[in-house]
Formats: structure tokens, sequence, C-alpha cells
């Protein structure tokens, strides 16, 4: 529009300049005509041998405004062909994300008419033969003819054994409920106790197949979870269909969205602050990565702080989407365009074929979110969906983080490569990370994954914070 606007007064003034070399124009042809009469004043003709001072001042407008009418002409020119390049580059990328939304349907429509499901999976070796026998969660053509009932039949008796032995199984009489804490898709989260202990108990609706399957899954992945920054599990009820309940600690800080954007007027964290959380998160992925684990959904709602106010840690949670990585000569597949689009790896957006790198690149956008403190995207007022579209089609991207150290940008811009295996796994985030905690958070004593709390934290105190605090 600024260009716009600049080329209608550059038109006003080339119409100006061209009113004047006309009358200009007139004039000079009028006094150097050979049958030009006697001026008024009884002067001798103009000639071209011998030009009046008037015709001399005549003719040196009249140049200046035709060179000043060129130069303007060019100018509007250039800005007529830079508009018209911005317009083709429009419609092209107009046409190329109508081909990407129709070969998407076309793609998620063929997967409906297969019934493949996300169920589809290996699960990974198991540490035990009780564990190696019980079945994995699966599903495929039919299954869903069968309902839930027919899932809580097949896994529910092997889970339940799991839970007797490990000392997690617990009766729904054994659970006090409270307050509210949120509703999900998935169900409710309410504040409650578990013999005496406060804990955080999700009720979860099972109420269609894939609902049990997912909740059989996620209590599977927490029983075996054990992390600083991953969500302590504590216990679960089995009891189909009005008490499938998760007890997990009970976080009383914000989720990372709410405590990076703060809606009570109060400060949001430094950059300090903010890439100590995640360098935590990180530390986190590594855990999950070591254990053939997927999180399938990391974004700052699905992390929470322990307490409020400063020495929070940060949590990795909800498990729903948790899937083990397949092996890479399985044939099992993965539902495409899982998560959240902001987040989502473009493999995962274009229903390919993905393994843990696409957690990697969920982070990679994570990380840029910390390190500038801005939402993803929200400088470009795009829509998910069109955010999904450029990131599978056009390797669209955030901004980048401005004035952070340049290693920490490469790690940011190596997480989202648009190649999965280009992509570092956690093990090498974190190694880089450390390497430059310094660069990062300032030389202050402490590594970049301690605890920052009010004590500062040097010497033996970041020490045991580090080894036990940080993770």
């Amino acid at each position: 529009m600024q260009a716009l606007g600049r080329a209608q007064t550059e038109s006003g003034t080339m119409s100006a300049f061209m009113d004047k070399v006309r009358a200009t124009s007139v004039k000079v042809k009028s006094s150097l005509s050979p049958g030009n009469p006697s001026s008024p004043g009884g002067s001798a003709p103009l000639s071209p041998s011998a030009p009046s001072e008037g015709s001399s001042e005549i003719s040196e407008d009249a140049v200046v405004a035709l060179a000043t009418a060129r130069n303007v002409n060019a100018q509007l020119g250039e800005e007529v062909r830079t508009l018209t390049a911005r317009l083709e580059s429009a419609e092209a990328d107009k046409v190329a994300l109508e081909k990407l939304h129709a070969s998407l349907g076309a793609s998620l429509k063929k997967e409906r008419e297969k019934n493949v499901s996300s169920d589809v999976v290996r699960t990974a070796p198991a540490a035990t033969d009780q564990a190696a026998e019980t079945p994995a969660v699966s599903g495929g053509a039919g299954a869903d003819e069968d309902g839930p009932e027919a899932v809580f039949r097949d896994e529910l008796p092997g889970l339940v054994r799991d839970g007797e032995s490990a000392g997690w199984l617990t009766d729904v009489s054994e659970v006090e409920l409270g307050d509210v804490l949120g509703r999900g898709s998935s169900g409710v989260t309410v504040k409650g106790k578990w013999k005496g202990q406060p804990v955080a108990v999700k009720t979860v609706n099972v109420s269609g197949k894939s609902r049990a399957v997912s909740f059989l899954r996620e209590v599977k992945i927490l029983a075996q979870l054990r992390h600083p920054h991953v969500l302590p599990f504590y216990a679960a009820c089995l009891k189909p269909p009005d008490h499938c309940l998760l007890l997990t600690d009970c976080c009383t800080g914000a989720t990372l969205k709410e405590w990076l954007y703060p809606r009570d007027g109060s400060t949001p964290p430094n950059t300090r602050r903010r890439l100590r959380i995640g360098y935590q998160i990180a530390r986190g992925m590594r855990y999950l990565e070591s254990l053939g684990i997927m999180h399938r959904d990391l974004k700052p709602s699905n992390v929470f702080l322990t307490h409020p106010g400063k020495g929070a840690r940060a949590i990795i949670a909800d498990f729903g989407l948790a899937r083990p990585v397949p092996e890479p000569d399985s044939e099992a597949v993965l539902t495409g365009e899982t998560g959240t689009y902001v987040y989502m790896a473009p493999e995962v957006i274009r229903h390919e074929k993905y393994t843990g790198a696409a957690d990697v690149f969920s982070f990679g956008v994570l990380l840029n979110e910390l390190a500038s403190g801005l939402v993803p995207y929200s400088n470009a007022h795009y829509t998910p969906v069109q955010v999904a579209f450029g990131v599978a089609d056009r390797s669209l991207r955030p901004e980048l983080a401005s004035g952070v150290d340049p290693g920490l940008t490469a790690v940011i811009v190596s997480a989202w490569s648009q190649d999965p295996t280009e992509r570092p796994t956690f093990i090498g985030i974190t190694d880089g990370l450390d390497s430059m905690s310094v660069q990062l958070v300032g030389d202050d004593g402490e590594a970049l994954g301690d605890v920052d709390d009010d004590t500062g934290g040097g010497g033996l105190a970041g020490l045991f914070k580090g080894m036990f605090g940080g993770g």
C-alpha cells in the first residue's frame, strides 16, 4: 500500500511536469519556426542561429522538465514491476496452497476409508517376560466395530496385573475429589487427595474405542516414566466406563503458556529464565528419547511449572498422544496431523512416516518461542491451517529470535530442518546447550539447567540443584 501511495504521488508529479513540457514545447516550436512573425515590439524574428535570451530559458526549462519526467516514469515503471511480481508470487502461493489442501484432504480421506489407525504400532522391547507377552493396543480394519468394550476386554486384565505388581493400581474409594483444575476434550482434571497426598486427578472419557485405547496407552507410558522434568505418575483407577482415573503430581504453577504470556498484568519472564526452562524441557525430552517414546504434542500448554514464582521446574505433561517410536523396518503406521499445527513437523502434516525427529521439530519451534518471548507466526497473522500448509510445502518457519547467541540460533535452525534426517537428537541438543551455558545465562556459578531461585545457587548449592533439582 505504501508503494501504491508513492506511485500515485509520483504519477501526479509526472502529469504536472508533462503539462509544463507541452506548454514549453509549443513556445519553443513557435519561436523556432522559419515563418515566425516579428514580436509585437518590432524585434527581428527568432532564428536557430541567433536565439534570444528568452528562448534559451524556455529551452532549458523544457530539457529539465523532460529529464524529470523520464526519471519519474522510470521510477513508476520499477514500482509497477515490483507490485506485479508480488502479485504473481501471491497467486502462485495461493495455487500451491490449494493443491496441498487437496492433496492432504485426499490422503486423509484415503486413510479414513482404509481405517488405518494410529494404534497400529509395535511396542518397544519389554524389560520383563510378562510385559513382553502383554499385547500391544492395536487397531486395524474392523476394529472400531468392537467399540471400547472389546479394547478393555483384551487389554485391561494384563494392565491390571501390572498395576497390582508395581503398586500403582488404586480404587476410586481411596481418592478424594476436589475443585476442578481444568477441562479438556479427553476429560476433567480436579484437585484431589490419595492416601493423604495432594494429587491431580484426571477423570478420562473412554466412551469411544479410540479414547479407551489412548487412556490405556497413557497409563502404560506414564507408569514407566521417572524423571525430574516429566510429570510424576502416582496411581490409576481402571474401572471403566465411569472410573478411569489418572493420579499425578499436582503442579501448582501455571502452564508454560500462561507463564510466558501472563494475563494478570505481571511482568513476563526474562530471557535468561525462559532459556533455563527451555533447557529443562530438552532434558525431559532427552529422557523420553532414550526410552524410545514420542510425545507427539509438545507445546507450551502441555508443559507445567512445579509451583509459582522463582525456582519452579518445567514438567512435561499430557501423554495422551504419546507412542513408542516404530522400529526402522516396521510396517507400523502413525496417524498424520497428530498434535498442534503450529508446532507440527512437516512430515506429520503430509501424512508421511515419521519418528522421534518430529518431537525435535516441535522443540525447535518451542525453543525459538522461549528465546524470543513471542508466539510463533504472530507477526504473520496466519491461521493454524495456513501455517500447516506453509510448513509442509514452503518450509515456512517462525521469525528467528533476535539478539541471541549464534550458537542458540544454530540449534533452533537445525532442530526445525525440513528434512527430519538432518535434525539433531535431544542428546545433541542438550550437549550443544551445555557447551554455551555461559553465553546463554551468564557466568553466575550455575549450569544452564539449574533451578533459578531466590538464593542464587552458586557453589555447592548450585551443584546439588544441578544434580537433583535440575534433572
